[in-house]
């Protein structure tokens, strides 16, 4: 299986090189990293991630298979111009006897109140936008040692001005967990390439006149993690992927660096190259048990480009 496992990568490669030139895409929204986790990593999650699988549920689905514990997760990023965007994840896990995971997952944006004038100056007042995208997600094991597969079907709804913007996207994923450079336990698997294919599917419709692009913002990523023993005071990890936009022609490389230390803290650090909006974040998670579960709290800080006020996004997520 070995020599198979390296013949993947110049494959998933070849078909990741081109891109179709389009204008931006009708639902923007879903390209920013809602979670703290994912957003203080850069986004460099597609290759799966010790902790938290909530952040999973978008960035891979596959690496949520032969979960164990039941999950809720809040997520709020207050964002530019005043706006919000927010995050719930719930995952569920059947139990031993049907090996499959599911859940459901809901990503927000919200422009909170926008004040209107009209071109003489005159105050017309106040609206607010809102986006929504409600979907369901599930993952498996293969009868492939390591591998995994994952995918969510969700409804997309826009509310922009007197107009709404619905339809449907659909997300494929792979993770392959194998040992590499492991050297003190070669069975665990320390090392893992992911592949997934996020927002697939026909042109969003337009409930008034047809005014914006209504493209899905359809990515395809390709990555790798590493990550060293897991178990002892302090756990390196390191991952890199490249996300490709179909429809905009655009390429985004993208890198996370993590320690975890005592299994219980763990500081993250992310670099974007491509991105106009950011470039480096840093953020941190806290675990420890409570009495009604594990709880987890996440904290992002995300610098932004041409002298816009950095982004602190947060959540909290409880494990039954």
């Amino acid at each position: 299986m070995t020599g198979y496992r390296f013949l993947i990568l110049p494959f998933l490669l070849f078909f990741s090189w081109g891109t179709l030139a389009a204008d931006t895409s009708g639902a923007d929204f879903l390209k920013i990293d809602v979670h703290p986790y994912a957003a203080a990593a850069g986004g460099a999650l597609v290759a799966g991630t010790a902790h938290p699988h909530q952040a999973l549920a978008v960035a891979n689905q596959a690496g949520l298979a032969g979960t164990t514990n039941s999950m809720l997760a809040l997520s709020t990023m207050p964002w530019l111009g005043g706006t919000l965007l927010f995050d719930c994840t719930w995952i569920e896990a059947p139990g031993p006897d049907l090996p499959l995971t599911i859940g459901l997952a809901i990503t927000g944006f919200s422009s909170l109140s926008v004040e209107q004038y009209d071109i003489n100056g005159q105050y017309q007042g106040s609206t607010s936008l809102f986006d929504c995208a409600a979907g369901f997600f599930a993952a498996l094991p293969l009868p492939v040692d390591g591998l995994a597969a994952g995918g969510a079907l969700r409804f997309i709804i826009r509310d922009v001005d007197q107009s709404l913007i619905y339809g449907f996207a659909l997300d494929l994923s792979l993770l392959w967990r194998f040992q590499l450079f492991g050297f003190d336990d070669p069975a665990y698997r320390n090392f893992s390439l992911g592949l997934a294919i996020r927002n697939l599917g026909p042109n969003l419709a337009f409930s008034g006149s047809d005014t914006f692009d209504n493209r899905l913002p359809t990515t395809l990523s390709l990555g790798l993690r590493w990550q060293s023993m897991h178990t002892g005071i302090a756990i390196p990890w390191f991952s890199l992927e490249m996300t490709s936009y179909a429809n905009e022609g655009e390429k985004h490389w993208r890198s996370g660096f993590g320690l975890i230390l005592l299994e219980t803290l763990e500081v993250v650090f992310g670099y974007r190259y491509g991105s106009d909006v950011s470039g480096v974040s840093v953020g941190t998670s806290l675990s420890f048990p409570t009495l009604i579960g594990m709880v987890r709290i996440d904290y992002a800080f995300i610098p932004l480009a041409d002298e816009i006020e950095p982004v602190h996004a947060f959540s909290l997520a409880l494990a039954l």
